[in-house]
């Protein structure tokens, strides 16, 4: 069809370009009657130098800049250039990473090179990915392997039970080496003792957990200890339960939490005094029950 002709013009267009360097070399050595002089091979070289800079250097950034996203997807993991959780920091007033440029973080391929990167340009780069999603810990080694290549990763999103509590020990040493992070959810993962006095700079915390836990799987319950911990992260604003059988008493443990501005709770038993209680010890954060 016709699309399909004007894709292979358009590739054979770029290839044409590209091996403009090249073919003026052979000319140049042809020209010479085969004989490999001093001046031809110095033209030769320099044609293969400028046939690399304007060609091949272009498509190798552009393959580097996406290989750990590209190892990431090609084991399961899910990658967005958008996160979930914008619309709730835009409702709160709180400030986001801006990443509108499709060539972000790395200088745009020429329009004639395109064709010759093919569907390597479908694939965002590394510095595009906002939210990643981890379903197992292999896919986790890998994000942990290539945590500063992600500037701009603001969402990491855990759903269980195949993430290990050694695989969420290793994320939770790491956090420093996302420097845009803000958001974790943990989705009936068992979350290891440790692991929440780390989140430091977390602001957004989102729990879900099923209730009771699939036969066979247990842990995906909080300690008294871990909500205080959670109630006590310095910079957390938003906070979220879905399936988790919240009680009043564990609200009260999470009452130091001055910094929240919107808290979100699914499916859990609190009662309508536990609420105002709550909401009288944070009148700055608004609370959500469904």
């Amino acid at each position: 069809g016709w699309y399909e002709t004007t894709a292979t013009l358009y590739w054979l267009r770029a290839l044409a370009i590209a091996a403009i360097p090249l073919a003026f070399g052979v000319f140049c050595l042809c020209q010479g009657g085969r004989r490999l002089s001093l001046r031809s091979l110095m033209i030769l070289v320099a044609c293969v130098a400028v046939f690399i800079t304007i060609a091949m250097l272009p498509l190798l950034n552009a393959q580097r800049s996406r290989m750990a996203t590209m190892a990431l997807l090609d084991r399961g993991a899910s990658m967005e250039t958008a996160t979930f959780t914008s619309g709730v920091f835009r409702h709160i007033g709180s400030p986001q990473i801006q990443n509108s440029s499709p060539d972000f973080g790395e200088s745009p391929l020429p329009i004639w090179l395109r064709p010759l990167a093919g569907r390597l340009l479908d694939t965002p780069n590394d510095a595009q990915i906002r939210e990643v999603t981890i379903s197992n810990d292999e896919q986790m080694s890998l994000l942990l392997e290539n945590a500063t290549k992600f500037d701009s990763l603001e969402t990491i999103l855990l759903y269980g039970p195949t993430v290990h509590s050694s695989s969420i020990t290793n994320l939770c040493n790491s956090l420093d080496r996302f420097s845009a992070l803000k958001t974790i959810h943990f989705g009936n993962v068992a979350i290891p003792d440790k692991c929440l006095s780390k989140m430091t700079g977390v602001r957004y915390l989102s729990i879900h957990a099923r209730n009771p836990p699939p036969p066979g799987l247990s842990g995906f319950r909080l300690t008294n200890a871990q909500l205080e911990t959670i109630g006590n992260l310095p910079s957390l604003e938003v906070l979220s339960f879905c399936d988790y059988d919240l009680t009043d008493d564990d609200l009260s443990l999470l009452s130091p939490g001055r910094s929240l501005k919107h808290m979100t709770i699914y499916g859990a038993d609190v009662t309508d005094s536990g609420m105002e209680d709550f909401a009288s010890a944070h009148p700055n954060c608004e609370l959500n029950r469904r």
